[in-house]
């Protein structure tokens, strides 16, 4: 799949957002939100080229337009991106800040875009300082924000912005999408589907590089399922995976917590759903800016106690 282009799950949401650019109903404050290896990150870029495209054409971006490649070259005048710095950085309040003073000065050709990617990392000082900017936009401004943990964004932000996020495909349809895309059989793109937990972009890196796809994010939730069962001790765990940044424990975390919940809807786990989302719920929590400064130790400590308890108390 190149990077421009939309794959199949995101097609009727980019069409829906093309018709309201095409119209001039693009709302100002868009959220757009699903989980990591879907392409989110690529398709709010792609959104934010074709709000500032001026091409003729109704099929935005255009690409050719002077527009188009300034935005390429990351040198538009009326585009802002802001995302965390590093992983496991949080988005500081400055950011926010230069972001509104930029808003406010008037654009150059008709029109700004600031685009907020991982916007869960938000900290608390900087969620609050963009809450006017949300409420009030400027004229000819649009602000797009995508995460992969909406839940994370404090109900604020989310209940000031226009929600979308992609359909969910079949695993079959994914399966064909990866066999077309690599040219891999079925069994294989099925095999790699699985290990990559359902997500598409992940399983499609894995079959193109011929390794695992994820492999610490697969070995360190083998590690957890088996501190579950009661086959490693969650000092163990806490202790070899210490070293990995704390954001990507927390999001394996909670996708993990969110893997159960699945499984109880299709029967296959024993947990309460009640204590599974108040599971979730205290793992977020536990994500938010007032804990950045937990280390993976701490962060897996406190977390695998919690974990344990529910699910030992569902055998």
């Amino acid at each position: 799949m190149s990077k421009s282009a939309v794959a199949f799950w995101q097609r009727p949401l980019w069409e829906r957002c093309r018709a309201m650019i095409n119209k001039g109903e693009l709302p100002p404050a868009l959220l757009l939100h699903h989980e990591r290896g879907f392409g989110l990150n690529a398709f709010a870029e792609r959104l934010a080229k074709a709000v500032l495209c001026r091409g003729e054409s109704d099929d935005k971006p255009c690409g050719q337009c002077q527009m188009c490649r300034a935005f390429e070259a990351r040198n538009h005048p009326d585009f802002l991106l802001i995302r965390p710095e590093k992983e496991g950085d949080w988005i500081k309040i400055a950011r926010i800040r230069e972001m509104i003073d930029y808003l406010m000065i008037t654009s150059h050709y008709g029109g700004k875009v600031a685009l907020i990617l991982d916007a869960e990392r938000l900290n608390d000082a900087a969620a609050n300082a963009m809450l006017k900017t949300l409420e009030e936009p400027a004229q000819s401004v649009t602000i797009i924000l995508a995460c992969h943990f909406p839940s994370l964004l404090p109900p604020t932000i989310r209940s000031r912005c226009r929600m979308a996020h992609f359909d969910a495909p079949s695993e079959a349809e994914l399966v064909t999408w990866l066999r077309d895309e690599s040219g891999k059989d079925e069994a294989e793109c099925r095999e790699r589907l699985a290990q990559a937990d359902g997500r598409p972009l992940d399983a499609l890196t894995a079959l193109r590089k011929g390794g695992g796809a994820d492999k610490d994010r697969a070995s360190f939730l083998k590690a957890l399922d088996d501190c579950i069962a009661g086959r490693l001790p969650a000092l163990q765990l806490s202790k070899e995976w210490e070293g990995v940044p704390v954001a990507r424990v927390q999001a394996w975390l909670l996708n993990r917590i969110d893997g159960e919940i699945r499984e109880h809807f299709a029967g296959r786990s024993r947990v309460p759903l009640g204590r599974l989302y108040d599971l979730y719920d205290r793992q977020v929590n536990r994500c938010r800016p007032g804990a950045a400064k937990l280390t993976p130790r701490l962060l897996l400590d406190g977390a695998l106690y919690e974990i344990l308890h529910v699910f030992h108390a569902a055998r």
